[in-house]
């Protein structure tokens, strides 16, 4: 009799293929746009680069000038202490965040999806 092979081991989702939930760094997702958000833009820097033992990409701490902080899914490209700028008037650069309708077609865009998993 032969023995199970790698991928239906996994499949199983023993704990040792299952990753740690009680040492993830925090959720990473967009805040809920404020007002000014629709008709200016808010600025923050990149405080901290995280690395998430439950994910295979770093998290880059947020820290804004209204003094909230947001933990989102690095962009390539970014890094500490980047000007980071959110709102609709926000100019296309890596990591900006931006509302889809103001993005210009053909630009390059990672994190579309407001809630992850939502498609």
């Amino acid at each position: 009799m032969g023995k199970r092979i790698l991928v239906q081991r996994k499949g199983r989702g023993g704990s040792n293929f299952r990753s740690p939930k009680w040492i993830k760094v925090g959720e990473a997702k967009y805040s809920i746009p404020q007002k000014i958000e629709y008709e200016s833009k808010i600025t923050g820097v990149v405080e901290e680069l995280l690395h998430d033992p439950g994910r295979g990409c770093p998290l880059a701490l947020l820290k804004f000038e209204d003094g909230s902080k947001e933990l989102i899914v690095a962009p390539e490209g970014i890094y500490v202490g980047k000007i980071i700028a959110k709102g609709a008037l926000a100019e296309i650069d890596t990591g900006n965040i931006l509302p889809i309708g103001n993005i210009p077609e053909g630009t390059t865009i990672c994190n579309v999806e407001l809630r992850p998993g939502d498609g």
